[in-house]
Parts: C-alpha cells; sequence; structure tokens
C-alpha cells in the first residue's frame, strides 16, 4: 500500500474561526488535511476486465487507487450473515476493511523551516476531538511563539 495523499481541506465558515482561536490560544499554526480518495485510472484492458468481472458476478465494482491502509476484511461466514442482515434492513451496501497496523503518514511541512509544535496533552486530544467531528487531519507547526 502507498502512503494517504493529503491535501488542504477547504474550511466552512465555523470550523475555520475555530481553529484560528485555536491557534491564538495554542501559539501554533494549525493546518487543515484531507484525505483523497481517487478512482483507479484503468487502462482499456484493465475496464474490460473488470466489466466482465462484474458481469460474470452480477455485481457493480468500483476501483479506487490504494491510498489508504486499509484493506479488505475477511469476515466469517457469522459475520458475513450479520452484515447482509443490516444490508436487508439499511438498504445499503456495506464493504468491510480492516486496519492494517502502521503509523499514519505524516504529511510534509506547508513551508520550508516550519517544524510540528510541541502540544500539551489537552491541546492534542482538543484537535484529535475536532479531527473526530470534521474528518479532517490537522497538524500543528510552531510559530514564532513556542506552544506551551
Amino acid at each position: 500500500m502507498i502512503a494517504s495523499r493529503l491535501s488542504p481541506a477547504r474550511l466552512s465558515g465555523v470550523i475555520e474561526r475555530e481553529l484560528r482561536a485555536l491557534e491564538t490560544r495554542f501559539g501554533c499554526v494549525i493546518v487543515a488535511y484531507q484525505q483523497e480518495t481517487q478512482l483507479a485510472n484503468l487502462s482499456p484492458a484493465d475496464y474490460a476486465q473488470v466489466q466482465r468481472l462484474e458481469h460474470e458476478l452480477g455485481i457493480s465494482l468500483v476501483a479506487y487507487e490504494p491510498i489508504s491502509r486499509y484493506k479488505i476484511a475477511q469476515p466469517s461466514l457469522q459475520e458475513l450473515e450479520r452484515l447482509h442482515t443490516l444490508e436487508c434492513e439499511l438498504d445499503l451496501v456495506l464493504v468491510a476493511y480492516c486496519h492494517e497496523q502502521a503509523p499514519p503518514p505524516q504529511p510534509a511541512t506547508t513551508e520550508p523551516g516550519q517544524q510540528l509544535a510541541q502540544l500539551a496533552e489537552d491541546q492534542y486530544e482538543h484537535l484529535h476531538k475536532i479531527e473526530e467531528e470534521t474528518g479532517l487531519v490537522l497538524m500543528a507547526y510552531s510559530a514564532q511563539v513556542n506552544c506551551q
């Protein structure tokens, strides 16, 4: 698997204001990134092969570039039955992934000379909470004033 690709995120006004307030409070520069998921760029032969498989199996497939540290899970028969039941209840299609045990990639600094900030535990937890709420990856970089 290749490392996840991160790009600067487009932020809503509310999130933008919250991050700017945190920058002032923490004395750091906070940059929000989003993970990119791209459809695979299939050659005509690969596309034909995918279409054949779809036709043979009676399913629809979507091909994505391998950009994350997730792989398709191998659920047991009992787990598959539970997933199928949930799919029927929700009228959705579920795909099970499991996380590979590897550290998450760190994006490069946005400007030469920037270093990751040393955050206090409560500051780190606050950023992590925002990440969970928004689905963004937040990186705190040292500003002229060191973070406490």
